[in-house]
């Protein structure tokens, strides 16, 4: 709905970016899904300054609100095949 896409900007890629890289190295994963909580100073929802919370990681989320998540899965997936494949090849000579 309206109210969760508004939300959804009050936190910028470059706020969430080193979220998401911590939780990829505390999990070992490379596709999941968390939710955040964002505390804001004095309940100022305009505030520069944020506590970015992680109250859920899922190492098996929905893709729903991904529009293009099939093409990018199977990018993720041939990617991987390819990295395999490299490895195999150059382990192996």
């Amino acid at each position: 709905d309206g109210k969760n896409s508004d939300m959804a900007h009050l936190v910028s890629t470059d706020e969430i970016e080193p979220v998401t890289n911590a939780l990829r190295t505390a999990f070992g994963l490379e596709l999941f899904g968390f939710d955040i909580l964002v505390k804001h100073e004095e309940n100022d929802v305009h505030s520069n300054k944020k506590e970015i919370l992680v109250v859920d990681v899922n190492y098996f989320p929905g893709y729903k609100e991904v529009s293009n998540f099939p093409s990018l899965l199977a990018q993720y997936l041939t990617q991987k095949a390819v990295e395999s494949r490299l490895q195999n090849f150059y382990h192996n000579r």
